[in-house]
């Protein structure tokens, strides 16, 4: 039973990170890594690189969370 709390805490936590995550724009993205625009697009397409979302027909957003996840991982393998 104790075991089902921490998990649905756990649970908790990251459903309120994700409602505070903040969404990036590609020119973030370009100071916060220092490559080009077409160096994210690129690494998307590679798919290295977390998708971003498409808001709009002209309009896409990178999730925080899942920009830092990936340098997390990509740091990791160095």
């Amino acid at each position: 039973m104790l075991l089902n709390i921490n998990v649905h805490k756990k649970i908790i936590r990251i459903r309120r990170k994700k409602m505070n995550d903040k969404l990036l724009t590609a020119k973030d993205l370009t100071k916060i890594f220092s490559v080009s625009r077409s160096t994210i697009y690129r690494w998307m397409e590679s798919e290295e690189f977390p998708r971003g979302k498409q808001l709009a027909s002209n309009t896409v957003r990178w999730l925080e969370s899942e920009v830092l996840a990936w340098q997390e991982e990509a740091l990791g393998k160095c």
